[in-house]
């Protein structure tokens, strides 16, 4: 008789703590469902945005060539392009870094110019140039994509910004790295658009925008031997002229 009353308090004692209990967690379910929908949501918003960036880009330059776009959730600061898939992924990391449009083309670009390559390449022909020359093959990408972007109405200034928000700059020994060290890679995407884009660089917005500010400030040596190079070409194609005119 004892027994089975010490049995009856136990099952009393469970049951008074599983009510206790319950509502806490039937709130913790509940919670945890609300964190979840709000995640799925920014997946699909994201996944959405980058879907419009990425097809003006390519109906824009007329890239025939199939790629679709991906949004992961995953918290890593990159963008990706499989050369065997022809998918383009843009991770939650490096989404929460850019800013505009503009930047998000810039990257978003960058990897459609790799998809493009893919194509126009055998797998195996892809792999040795992808990985016997990789900085070359980064460098061609950057430049590309530049073009992409003024094709399709977007400020190349934007991919400055963007690089510089998210390149780090490796003092590893640049023959172990398969990617340019950051600023390399930006005075190129800034020499290229002097060259070719000159007018963004005057009238820009991005002018103000401190992040390009903060590139024109770290590469005023570079620049510098960029303007000395190139007056340094003027006045030898003058010198050729003028000979021309003499003949």
């Amino acid at each position: 008789m004892k027994v089975k009353f010490k049995k009856l308090i136990c099952y009393s004692l469970l049951s008074a703590l599983a009510f206790t209990l319950y509502p806490s967690l039937s709130y913790c379910e509940e919670n945890n469902q609300k964190i979840l929908n709000v995640i799925q949501q920014e997946v699909k918003v994201n996944q959405a945005y980058i879907e419009n960036i990425g097809y003006r880009l390519l109906n824009a330059n007329r890239i025939d060539k199939r790629m679709n776009f991906v949004f992961n959730g995953k918290n890593i600061i990159n963008a990706t392009s499989s050369g065997l898939t022809r998918e383009i992924t843009l991770y939650k990391g490096i989404a929460n870094i850019l800013k505009t449009d503009d930047e998000f083309a810039g990257i978003l670009a960058h990897e459609i110019s790799h998809a493009v390559d893919s194509y126009n390449y055998n797998m195996i022909s892809y792999f040795l140039t992808t990985k016997m020359a990789p900085r070359k093959y980064e460098y061609r990408c950057d430049l590309r994509a530049v073009d992409f972007m003024v094709k399709a109405g977007y400020d190349p200034l934007g991919m400055i910004v963007a690089l510089n928000r998210v390149l780090d700059e490796n003092r590893t020994w640049t023959i172990l790295c398969t990617h340019p060290r950051g600023s390399l890679r930006l005075m190129k995407v800034y020499e290229y658009i002097y060259n070719k884009y000159p007018y963004f660089l005057v009238n820009s917005p991005y002018k103000n925008d401190p992040v390009y500010q903060n590139f024109l400030l770290t590469s005023r040596k570079q620049r510098m031997k960029l303007q000395e190079k190139i007056m340094e070409k003027n006045e030898a194609l003058k010198d050729e002229q003028n000979e021309n005119e003499t003949l």
